[in-house]
């Protein structure tokens, strides 16, 4: 059996439809719990209500289907049945709330088999970062950090003040001398400004 996974509003006044890019992919992880046997796929829309990543009247990729644009996926065909649901409706086990899965890296390995099998990262995205990663991480000692500020804010997430982050960077640099860069990941433009 076929699924289409229908992205929605996860709030009236919310301004898109699902959350952010890895929370949307938290919430595909847990739709595919529902996928019992090894014919069934899922179908993700992104393009019937507009998402986080979503480019308004632009068709990258040749489509506009915002999951498509980094994700490989089958094709739904108007003649085949498939079973129809929102993110509410796609909810299965892997919630937060359910630590003894969610913190649980043995509860992953099922769904990350599913995940591969529905989807394939782009051959562009691979590319990209085979050669970033050959050309400015590999062979160098590497510090990763991901910092959130004001884009975490949204649902009441607590955030530490960018200074929390600096000094934590400077302890790890002091313990750890054979550091030689530091890869920052950031969702906050405000941040590039800092």
């Amino acid at each position: 059996m076929d699924y289409k996974l229908e992205f929605v509003k996860i709030a009236p006044n919310h301004e898109v439809a699902g959350v952010g890019f890895a929370g949307n992919i938290f919430i595909i992880m847990s739709a595919l719990y529902h996928l019992k046997n090894n014919e069934d796929r899922m179908y993700v829309d992104m393009e019937t209500n507009e998402c986080i990543c979503t480019e308004n009247d632009v068709k990258l990729h040749n489509t506009m289907n915002s999951w498509e644009y980094y994700f490989n996926q089958i094709k739904l065909k108007e003649d085949e049945p498939f079973v129809h649901m929102d993110i509410f409706q796609g909810k299965g086990d892997l919630t937060y709330n359910n630590r003894d899965i969610y913190l649980n890296p043995n509860s992953f390995i099922e769904l990350r088999n599913k995940f591969y099998k529905n989807f394939q990262i782009k051959d562009y995205i691979n590319i990209m970062v085979d050669e970033f990663y050959n050309s400015k991480i590999k062979e160098k000692n590497t510090l990763g950090i991901q910092v959130r500020l004001t884009d975490y804010t949204h649902g009441g997430h607590n955030f530490p003040p960018i200074e929390k982050y600096i000094n934590r960077i400077k302890e790890l640099l002091i313990e750890n001398p054979e550091i030689e860069q530091i890869f920052v990941l950031f969702q906050d433009f405000l941040l590039v400004i800092l």
